[in-house]
């Protein structure tokens, strides 16, 4: 009886024509990435990369770096091939380590954003075709020749990837740097080779200098580790100095072997992170006095010309306690005894303390907390069906079925850790902002997918086999070029976003090109702008008049009457303007008190008054149209928008008589 699992015949055709379908499949993926990137403005987090990773390259100094500096330079390189206008010197950004105002200053004010970008992101493009073949690489080493390339093609068709692979961020970079420890590791279980050991020992460091979620890794590199010790069936390199047989039989030998490779991946590491900081302790270049990294809470920066005052306060609450943990605890350690750069110990307690607690809008409710269901709906939400499909084949396919290769358990049993370790370690964070921080999950996850293939042997497999493949091939092409609001067809899509969550998730600023061009295509429109993104829309040709967003944006405020609002879904939402949210409209004080000022401001002004008196009487006006934009918006997220302009911001064309109706308070003044 023929093998219903036997897809030798399969193997034989992709071995043959890989070379072919191979680059194409990479081609057509660069493509889409490439035409995405040339299509979005900047999004919320480029600038601030793109302005650290390059300061950090021309002038060597680190003050703009709670991230370490590598998965920033994988892009920001580009910059020393182009002309950069740079802010001054002694410009307060700069002196004080304000990492977000001086890339807000850098990219909008100094310089044209595409032309400083475009070039990053084509760059993060070539790392994201990189993470391809190594998907490729490594599901082929797992599954075969078929599971390779199923599992390349899963990737190539990947929303999130696509997406994530084409902004000047530092999550596509971890995610590589994820994938080459985990195989870098996974080998050593099979062979040990001193090539092998540098290979792993180096992709491990490249983790710990591009995020410090690389210490995630670490559970699954002990269990790979573990294996060898276990398993006893590592096959030695002739030059390699433990064991002269052909395997390494004995405990002492395969002990004494995991010591060794512990050892050589410290001290890779350790230099590796020296070595990347210029082997200097001081965050700041020439130990400028005046210069030191930013206060991380407070909103304003430290005058005091010493370090210290600024490490006193990173180690330390909101309530001014002193915080305690083992991250603490070592970081103090680490900083009196200048074990690591100062920029890597400060970086590791920026990461601590801005995780801690931050706005969460989710399932239309907003908290100050984390949800442990956030992740696991934003992955389902978020990912094509057919992928899906794909992912529910390889389970049956090559874990029930025990399909997997015995000689590759280790490599095996180390995706399977680090995906477990980090999704409940994601589950149980309070930072929920977006899927963004599960890509590399999904990077482990599109390798597990090559175990599908083991379904094309049998007589139906392969037509569903297919049809998965096909469904995320239309899921792609009917986002393209919007693959960051990417949302599956079972919530809806995009369109239906908004009742789920927001944020990077579905808006994070990258549809100022597109709100050009229907400013462009509405000429006799003026534009009342509500922004959430880190960029300043005249950089872009925007002229618009200003509603609250979350930074200050330049423009005149809009006045309350009719026209054209544009206004970004989180904005919306009130997950940072809680004049927009539900909580703030739910309180009937604030119905009172709103009420109030709308009676107060339809009183004429005393003609009497002081100066001092109008300039009270301003101030107070100046806060309740703000309220007053905030109800407004409270009001427009119950109403479906005339159009969209992508997917993140929503357009209302609205009359005076509406704008008068929707600001009507709701109850009567006291």
């Amino acid at each position: 009886m023929a093998n219903p699992w036997d897809i030798s015949a399969i193997d034989d055709w992709v071995r043959r024509w890989r070379g072919a379908v191979l680059p194409l499949l990479l081609l057509l993926g660069a493509g889409l990435a490439v035409g995405s990137a040339r299509s979005d403005s900047a999004t919320f987090d480029e600038p601030h990369h793109y302005a650290a990773g390059l300061s950090k390259l021309h002038f060597g100094d680190f003050r703009m770096s709670p991230d370490p500096p590598l998965g920033q330079w994988c892009t920001a390189w580009t910059g020393l091939l182009q002309e950069v206008r740079w802010p001054a010197a002694n410009d307060p950004v700069w002196q004080t380590g304000d990492f977000w105002g001086y890339g807000r200053l850098l990219v909008f004010e100094r310089n044209d954003p595409q032309r400083l970008l475009i070039p990053a992101r084509y760059a993060m493009v070539g790392w994201l075709v990189v993470l391809w073949l190594v998907v490729w690489r490594v599901a082929r080493q797992l599954a075969g020749e078929t599971g390779g390339m199923l599992a390349v093609t899963a990737a190539v068709l990947h929303p999130g990837l696509l997406a994530h692979g084409h902004y000047v961020t530092t999550d596509l970079p971890m995610t590589l740097a994820t994938l080459l420890v985990l195989w870098g590791y996974g080998r050593l279980a099979v062979r040990i080779s001193w090539a092998g050991v540098l290979f792993a020992a180096a992709a491990l460091t490249a983790a710990s200098l591009i995020k410090f979620t690389w210490i995630l890794l670490l559970p699954a590199v002990v269990v790979m580790l573990g294996l060898v010790i276990w398993r006893g069936q590592p096959l030695r390199s002739r030059y390699w100095p433990i064991g002269r047989e052909a395997k390494l039989f004995s405990i002492s030998q395969r002990a004494s072997s995991v010591l060794l490779i512990t050892l050589v991946t410290g001290v890779v590491g350790y230099i590796g992170i020296w070595s990347c900081y210029g082997w200097r302790y001081s965050a700041v270049a020439g130990h400028d006095p005046r210069g030191h990294m930013m206060v991380i809470f407070g909103g304003q920066p430290l005058t005091s010309e010493d370090l210290a005052g600024v490490w006193e306060q990173a180690l330390r609450d909101e309530q001014g306690q002193p915080l305690n943990g083992m991250t603490a605890s070592f970081v103090r350690w680490a900083r009196s005894n200048r074990f690591l750069p100062e920029a890597y110990l400060y970086g590791l307690i920026f990461t601590r303390q801005t995780t801690v607690e931050r706005p969460t809008y989710f399932l239309g409710q907003l908290a100050m907390s984390g949800r442990a269901s956030y992740f696991p709906v934003v992955w389902l939400i978020k990912s094509p069906l057919g992928w899906g499909v794909l992912l529910l084949l390889a389970l049956a396919g090559g874990v029930w079925l025990g399909r997997w290769r015995s000689a590759q358990l280790p490599l095996f049993a180390g995706l399977v850790i680090f995906a477990m370790v980090y999704v409940l370690v994601a589950v149980g964070s309070d930072l929920n902002i977006g899927y963004r921080h599960l890509l590399p999950v999904d990077g482990v996850l599109v390798v597990l997918c090559g175990a599908a293939a083991w379904w094309m042997g049998r007589r139906w497999g392969w037509l569903v086999v297919g049809a998965a493949v096909f469904g995320q091939w239309l899921s792609v092409g009917l986002s393209y070029p919007h693959f960051i609001a990417y949302f599956n067809e079972a919530v809806g899509g995009p369109a239906q976003a908004h009742r789920f969550v927001v944020d990077s998730n579905l808006d994070w600023g990258q549809d100022l090109l597109r709100l050009r061009q229907y400013a462009q295509d509405h000429s006799g429109e003026q534009i009342k702008l509500a922004y959430f993104g880190n960029a300043d829309p005249r950089a872009y040709g925007l002229d618009v008049e200003v509603l609250p967003s979350f930074y200050a944006i330049s423009g005149p405020p809009a006045a309350l009457t009719a026209g054209t609002y544009v206004l970004s879904v989180t904005q919306l939402a009130g997950v940072y303007f809680a004049y927009a949210a539900d909580y703030f409209w739910a309180n009937p004080e604030a119905q009172v008190g709103y009420a109030q000022s709308c009676y107060w401001l339809a009183q004429p002004e005393d003609p009497q008054a002081s100066a001092d008196e109008r300039q009270a009487r301003r101030e107070i006006i100046q806060q309740l149209e703000a309220v007053r934009a905030g109800r407004l918006m409270w009001q427009l997220r119950r109403r479906t928008p005339d159009e969209r302009i992508g997917w993140s911001l929503w357009v209302y064309r609205l009359s005076q008589q509406e704008v008068d109706q929707l600001l009507l308070p709701e109850s009567s003044p006291r």
